[in-house]
């Protein structure tokens, strides 16, 4: 499975759950692969605490370079697109429409647990902050793998 991560921004929340996901992937072998966008992308580089928080869970944020969402959908093809808050979701299908993309697009939260919720922004914050918001990610693409890893098992 293809997935795309989208947030605001595409420098805290969608960059880490993209590398933390594919990290995990690879961790248990998995063949599923990530990417992330975000609808407007900051042009200014990762904030300090983003990439010292994403150390603390393996995942290296130091290299990423933020993109449009849309350019990220068009070229990487997902078979799902999850964002990190529920205004997001019409946006995104309306970029995915654009794109003659047909893709279930939903909240991460909404994915897992079938209530969409959003997840805070850490921008701006410090780094207690993005620990908090790093791992609320974490646990939601953990449930995320469980999921994917029992329908492979069925096939």
């Amino acid at each position: 499975m293809r997935i795309v991560f989208v947030c605001i921004g595409n420098v805290c929340r969608s960059p880490f759950a993209e590398r933390y996901f594919n990290k995990r992937c690879r961790d248990i072998n998995l063949p599923h692969v990530a990417s992330s966008g975000g609808t407007v992308p900051y042009r200014y580089g990762i904030p300090h605490e983003a990439i010292e928080a994403a150390r603390i869970f393996s995942v290296n944020l130091s290299d990423h370079v933020p993109r449009y969402v849309g350019d990220v959908i068009k070229v990487f093809r997902p078979d799902l697109v999850l964002t990190m808050e529920r205004n997001l979701v019409d946006e995104v299908k309306c970029i995915c429409e654009i794109h003659g993309i047909d893709v279930p697009v939903t909240t991460l939260i909404g994915y897992i647990t079938g209530i969409d919720d959003d997840i805070e922004d850490p921008f701006g914050h410090d780094i207690t902050t993005y620990l908090r918001v790093y791992s609320t990610i974490a646990h939601y693409i953990d449930k995320l793998l469980e999921i994917l890893n029992k329908r492979r098992d069925k096939v």
